[in-house]
């Protein structure tokens, strides 16, 4: 999956966007380096997400974003299976994410993804 991302970087000439490979505690990457930064069908998986968002935190500019996107992967993952499920889902991971320091913006609609949603976040500026 990342090395077919650097390709259709490099295909398209892309200068403003790059791919980092990171551990599953920490993004590797030098404080405000990310203007936004998108979790796609990948937060359930991680063994310590209050490691990833304090990462996520030094690592994003000022007013930096955080995308989540939760879709049909997740809901098997976690064996979601109605929408009450899913809606419940939906409110705990906005707390948690709220928790480690990010402001809930909104739901991105998602066109392609009928079935799952993208939360956006913003660092809280203190």
């Amino acid at each position: 999956f990342v090395d077919a991302l650097d390709q259709r970087i490099e295909e398209r000439g892309l200068t403003n966007v790059s791919v980092v490979r990171n551990t599953s505690e920490s993004l590797l990457l030098e404080r405000h380096r990310l203007d936004r930064a998108i979790l796609c069908d990948s937060f359930h998986y991680l063994s310590d997400p209050h490691s990833i968002l304090k990462s996520l935190r030094n690592s994003l500019s000022p007013g930096g974003e955080v995308l989540i996107v939760v879709g049909s992967e997740t809901f098997q993952a976690l064996n979601l299976k109605t929408l009450a499920d899913r809606l419940r889902e939906r409110e705990n991971l906005i707390n948690f994410v709220s928790a480690s320091g990010f402001e809930f913006v909104d739901g991105v609609p998602l066109r392609n993804l009928p079935t799952g949603w993208c939360l956006r976040f913003r660092m809280y500026s203190k």
